[in-house]
């Protein structure tokens, strides 16, 4: 990772990744458009000049800026003046701006290709509600100018001027605020740990929403109070607001621009940044001199460099014929035909693709309930669980949901694909060890690269061999019970209920068995069987 915003580190890493020791056959650089714990607009004209001198490829995530900067709403690069065709990989979310959920990854076709076919997102998980491709589409439209209003360009201006506004009056207030205009996120300091949950405390009991961060989001002794303005919020929201948050700084002495930290504190952001200018200035100088020869290392090379645009698809060994290739960068059709995409919609006289198995989709009772639901509620919640966004249908349905199962707790996941992906990491350590059934799918695959435990196969759907594998276990352990082991490891047993890509469905009460005389931890997906 390069220092942040830091062009001159970002340059002294690709100088050692072209010409250093270990040389890369692709770089990509992936930056944000704002950052949001720090409120910063990323260097991208700079970033984007350094990647085209080392041929290294870019990255950028607009979570925070798509339909919030730029004239007219097109994000960091329309801000920044940088031509969208310099940034290879574009990507955002439509949890924002957008006020709807999901999220885009926008690139040339041959890439697009490549995530349709291979990235989870797009293979595993069930395809985005129409209502809310509707709601996106309208949005665009009204951003952009198309539903033939100035709809857009009124709000994109009242949100321009509403950060102007607010940044200004945090400023004048003696707080440390961070980050750039027009950024609508605006983080202020809070420093002590401790006043994380008083600023929250005391704003909500001012009727204020707002957004606490620390650790490990930030460095435990620098956490911080967010800010995210609307073009919704009238000027008179903005001055209550801004009346609220002074009387709160006030009473927590966050007023540091006023009344900075004494001299036992190890140092405000403000001096920490001072320090990381200087320090850009000597990187920056460090590049230059060292860039002649970098750049003459790196075209020596040139004839044995990887030039295609994605590693083959199997790293190991010689390319096989399903490797991407070179597909061209002009062409809009599917260069793989065999996506499952259709253009124009169709109709069929039996439908036995749909995994909606009890019907349920367009039944007339379920709609009723969705339309009354987004009438008071809106159809995005455009924030997580822990900022305010959760809403009482979340609470009704998790309570539901664990008396439906008769257990005493359940959490809800708003992206069904990266729930178990999610859940195993999660939940173990990468000193456990992991009993699996050979056929799960992707979601359980996923989740075990990402805990990094010991895994242990058993043949698909054998509880004799799942058992087989569990004695080895004991007989490595060295006792009878994984509870006395030493050194102790936990145990999991991961299979799925019903399997997607075999529709068998697996021997529970046999595993449960195992389970319980093992002293391992059973990890059901129920994905194709609740």
């Amino acid at each position: 990772a390069f220092k942040h915003n830091c062009v001159g580190d970002l340059e002294l890493l690709l100088q050692d990744a072209v010409a250093g020791k270990q040389r890369y056959n692709k770089i990509l650089i992936i930056v944000e458009g704002i950052y949001s714990m720090e409120g910063e607009i990323c260097n991208l004209k700079d970033i984007v000049r350094v990647a085209k001198m080392y041929g290294a490829y870019v990255w950028l995530d607009e979570a925070h800026s798509i339909g919030a900067v730029g004239p007219s709403g097109r994000g960091v690069c329309e801000e920044l003046g940088v031509d969208p065709k310099d940034i290879d990989i574009m990507m955002g979310t439509f949890t924002k701006s957008f006020g709807a959920a999901g999220g885009y990854v926008a690139s040339d076709p041959a890439t697009v290709a490549r995530v349709r076919q291979y990235a989870a997102g797009c293979t595993d998980a069930v395809s985005m509600p129409a209502a809310v491709c509707v709601q996106i589409l309208a949005s665009l439209r009204v951003i952009s100018g198309e539903d033939g209003t100035d709809i857009g360009a009124r709000k994109l201006r009242q949100l321009r001027d509403n950060a102007q506004f607010f940044r200004e009056g945090l400023v004048a207030l003696g707080l440390e605020v961070l980050g750039d205009h027009p950024s609508p996120v605006m983080p202020v300091m809070l420093y002590q740990p401790y006043k994380i949950g008083d600023f929250s405390r005391l704003a909500f009991n001012r009727r204020l929403a707002v957004v606490v961060v620390g650790a490990p989001a930030t460095p435990v002794m620098l956490p911080r109070v967010r800010f995210c303005v609307s073009a919704a919020h009238s000027r008179e929201d903005l001055a209550d607001a801004l009346s609220a948050i002074s009387d709160i700084a006030d009473e927590l002495s966050m007023k540091y621009k006023l009344q900075p930290p004494n001299r036992f504190f190890p140092g405000s952001l403000e001096v920490l940044e001072h320090q990381e200018r200087k320090e850009r200035v000597k990187r920056m100088a460090e590049a230059e001199r060292k860039r002649p020869a970098a750049l003459a290392a790196a075209a020596s090379l040139a004839h044995g460099r990887n030039t295609a645009r994605f590693a083959p698809l199997h790293s190991h060994g010689t390319p096989r014929g399903d490797d991407l290739g070179n597909l061209g960068t002009t062409s809009t059709d599917d260069p793989y035909g065999v996506t499952g995409i259709t253009t124009t919609p169709q109709t069929y006289d039996v439908m036995l693709s749909s995994q909606d198995v009890l019907a349920l989709a367009n039944d007339p009772v379920m709609k009723e309930a969705c339309a009354a639901t987004i009438e008071k509620l809106g159809l995005g919640s455009c924030s997580p669980r822990g900022f305010y966004g959760t809403f009482p249908p979340h609470v009704d349905l998790e309570k539901t949901i664990a008396e439906f199962l008769d257990v005493q707790e359940a959490v809800l996941y708003s992206f069904g694909a990266c729930t178990i992906s999610s859940i195993i990491p999660a939940l173990t350590h990468g000193s456990d060890v992991a009993v699996v059934d050979r056929g799960v799918g992707h979601g359980i695959l996923q989740g075990l690269r990402l805990a990094k435990m010991d895994v242990r196969w058993y043949n698909h759907c054998d509880a004799h061999d799942c058992a087989r594998v569990f004695a080895n276990l004991e007989a490595e352990d060295g006792v009878m019970s994984a509870r006395l082991a030493r050194p102790g490891r936990r145990r999991w047993l991961i299979t799925e209920g019903c399997f997607l890509g075999t529709g068998r469905v697996a021997p529970l009460p046999q595993l449960v068995a195992l389970k319980e005389a093992h002293h391992a931890r059973l990890i059901l997906d129920e994905s194709c069987s609740f």
